[in-house]
């Protein structure tokens, strides 16, 4: 069955929704406000407002083909009923909320895990490439200036080392700059990068 939409004050339950109180109605063939063109074999109808905080957030309706269908009874359960509905509204909503302030909570903890863990890598690595240069440097001192071929490897040594400083730099930012604006960065342009460095 497909539904149509009524406008707020336009058929029963359009003027529930406008007036905010249940509408209970023996006959709508009698009743100037039916909307004739949603449902034909409809005789009876009640309809009561899902209230929220002063606010309609929707109607209850409910149908009969017989005459006289609903009485006052059935008009106080109804309404008992509506109030019930909005309740398990308010406590999905509720539900909805701390689900995803859980979630929210959860990531703040991995990204706080991954910086603490990018922190100790970037120290590591930091720490790693001062011994390489002072090594290198030693290494520079002692070799012939005619070796070309090892000062050209201790050049390579270097540029690999001075990569390593600038991988420190970067994973030291997540760490250190949580309230930074976030950018993109590419892992393939890094990859490339170091290779080119190390060929």
């Amino acid at each position: 069955d497909s539904f149509q939409e009524i406008e707020i004050g336009t058929g029963i339950t359009g003027m529930v929704a406008k007036e905010k109180r249940t509408i209970r109605v023996g006959n709508v063939h009698k009743d100037v406000d039916y909307y004739f063109e949603y449902i034909s074999d409809t005789i009876s109808e009640m309809a009561t407002p899902l209230i929220e905080k002063g606010e309609v957030i929707g109607v209850l309706n409910v149908e009969d083909a017989r005459e006289n269908a609903f009485d006052e009874d059935d008009q106080v359960l109804f309404e008992l009923l509506a109030e019930e509905i909005v309740i398990a509204i308010q406590n999905s909503h509720r539900i909805e909320s701390e689900r995803k302030e859980q979630k929210r909570r959860a990531d703040a903890g991995r990204m706080e895990y991954l910086g603490l863990l990018a922190g100790g890598v970037a120290h590591r690595l930091g720490s790693k490439s001062g011994l390489i240069r002072l090594d290198v440097m030693e290494l520079e001192t002692l070799t012939a200036s005619d070796n070309q071929d090892a000062i050209e490897a201790l050049k390579r040594i270097e540029s690999a080392n001075q990569y390593l400083i600038k991988l420190s730099d970067m994973l030291f930012k997540p760490a250190n700059a949580a309230d930074a604006p976030l950018k993109s960065i590419s892992i393939n342009q890094m990859l490339r990068e170091a290779q080119r460095i190390v060929d």
